[in-house]
């Protein structure tokens, strides 16, 4: 209606204002201002619109996403999988991935031999800025790798087809997001795999190295419980903060900051604040802010506080309650201000 029209321009006005990120806010004010043209008898196709050009969830995956990505769009058929590239030393043996950018394929290397993850740029992304995102990539990946929570990458290159490739550690297990749909977790097995994720997180932190899209799916856990921090593909550095493609948001809809959504700057504790919302997500059995709209939830990650989660799990305790509260706090300064300090709260579980 009238109104929810209205208020869907409002909120992406707010979003697109005063944005330090304009190569990311651009495709959102340009269907803002169709959508100002249209009026709000466009309002279904209008955010459709918008679902599309920002490539944000807009409902839950009926099938549990692939280990190394998924499609970026899930309101639109998946594209067809690219070859995988020829890699010397390496024999290809299935897709198991699918981003925006790049296609993930298990391959078994021939010496050492073992089964190793390798990520391809697709060929329709052969620009000189996604090659630049590419190599920057790798190389925070080396910087990050020696942390045993971290995905370690083996080697990367370019292949006869021109495709860049990175050669990472195969990680046999299941994601976080995956785990929580199986059953519910102990708060005690929860506060384990969180802990473990921020110390990852310091140590990149540490680093001067902002992952910027924490979520489940971007976590895995082994066979032997270990958690792995896994893709950068649009981590921010110091060293290289020019790491945006054009066309595409900063991080996964549910689990931005709010400085991720208005298009401010970030830091560390953007990061602290997603591993708030998949902790709440972990212990509540459900997001703290979720709608029938895309932008029904930005809104209320701009502007409402959260539901605590001792009200839908009445059996967390008023500390572990605080906690989670503190990590989804809105304004930066009043969250834990390091993963130190936030994996140091989590201890008592």
């Amino acid at each position: 209606g009238a109104r929810t029209g209205a208020s869907v321009r409002a909120t992406a006005r707010t979003a697109c204002a005063d944005s330090a990120d304009p190569v990311a806010s651009a495709p959102a004010c340009a269907v803002l201002r169709s959508a100002t043209k249209r009026g709000v008898g466009k309002f279904s196709a209008i955010h459709t619109c918008l679902v599309r050009t920002l490539s944000i969830d807009n409902a839950e995956p009926s099938t549990p996403e692939p280990v190394y990505g998924t499609c970026s769009d899930p309101s639109a058929p998946c594209r067809t999988p690219s070859s995988p590239p020829d890699i010397d030393g390496c024999l290809v043996d299935r897709l198991i991935g699918s981003g925006g950018f790049s296609d993930v394929f298990l391959y078994e290397q021939q010496l050492p031999r073992r089964k190793v993850a390798v990520k391809a740029l697709l060929t329709h992304e052969l620009t000189d800025q996604a090659r630049a995102a590419f190599t920057t990539e790798a190389d925070l990946m080396a910087r990050l790798s020696t942390h045993p929570y971290i995905v370690t990458i083996y080697q990367a290159g370019v292949a006869r087809d021109g495709r860049p490739y990175l050669v990472m550690e195969y990680v046999e297990g299941y994601t976080l997001e995956q785990r929580a749909k199986q059953n519910a977790l102990s708060v005690e097995d929860t506060a384990n795999y969180i802990s473990q994720a921020l110390s990852a997180l310091s140590y990149a932190h540490a680093r001067n190295v902002v992952h910027r899209d924490i979520k489940p799916a971007n976590l895995m856990v082994t066979t032997h419980g270990i958690v792995k921090l896994m893709d950068f593909g649009i981590a921010k550095s110091n060293v290289d903060i020019n790491l945006t493609r054009p066309g595409t948001t900063i991080g996964s809809f549910y689990y931005m900051s709010p400085e991720q959504v208005r298009g401010s700057s970030v830091d560390a504790r953007s990061d602290l604040y997603s591993i708030g919302v998949v902790l709440y997500e972990l212990l509540a059995g459900r997001r703290p802010f979720e709608s029938d709209s895309t932008y029904g939830v930005l809104n209320q990650q701009l502007n409402d506080a959260p539901r605590p989660p001792i009200e839908i799990n009445p059996s967390l305790s008023p500390q572990l309650n605080a906690i989670i509260l503190t990590a989804l706090a809105k304004d930066p300064a009043e969250r834990f201000q390091n993963a130190d300090a936030f994996r140091n709260a989590l201890k008592a579980f």
